[in-house]
């Protein structure tokens, strides 16, 4: 699998029973390392993004497992691993519908050049008057600033950096920052569980 090959790896979560999954898009930018690519994206994901998330939310919050896939050139079976762990605030949660964003920002700036992630199990008292307040929005940028540069996983040699993927011309933008935005959303209920 060459450089330029795009993956999409999808995070199940739980959160007061209710299934949560978060998706991320990456591209490869290193040439071919040992093994396989995706078995790669999963342990980088687990060496810096996994702490860094369940700082962000509280204990109700559970990972259950990863599913990485192939997007681009051609897409492949996915690769489903246990990638369990609780969040790691010791508070009560917000409901399952009110998540924190951290928006991701692509080059080019273009329509389809801005992301977000929907970060559910955010600790009550981090949050008034629909706002979350400035520890929250230091632990969520801690999350997103590895998103802004390339990532190595040392044990394979692969590369990879995290991007705002288009499925409508199958490009996918790297992520220049990302950031909290500093208010908490209300998704509606027909897309939790669906993808965050």
């Amino acid at each position: 699998m060459p450089a330029n090959d795009v993956f999409e790896m999808s995070v199940d979560q739980t959160l007061d029973s209710q299934n949560l999954t978060n998706v991320y898009h990456f591209i490869q930018t290193s040439s071919d390392g040992t093994g396989d690519a995706r078995s790669a994206l999963n342990a980088l994901w687990t060496l810096i993004w996994k702490t860094l998330y369940l700082a962000t939310v509280t204990g109700a919050v559970n990972m259950i497992q990863t599913r990485v896939r192939r997007l681009h050139p051609v897409q492949t079976q996915t690769l489903i691993t246990a990638n369990a762990g609780a969040g790691g605030i010791a508070a009560e949660s917000l409901p399952p519908q009110s998540c924190a964003i951290l928006r991701q920002y692509a080059t080019p700036l273009a329509r389809r050049g801005t992301g977000h992630v929907k970060i559910s199990g955010i600790d009550v008292a981090a949050s008034e008057s629909g706002r979350i307040d400035a520890a929250q929005e230091t632990l969520l940028n801690a999350f997103g600033a590895p998103m802004a540069s390339d990532q190595t996983e040392v044990a394979s040699g692969y590369v990879f950096r995290m991007g705002v993927y288009s499925s409508i011309d199958e490009q996918l933008r790297p992520i220049q920052s990302a950031l909290a935005l500093g208010r908490i959303k209300t998704v509606y209920s027909r897309s939790i569980g669906v993808g965050t």
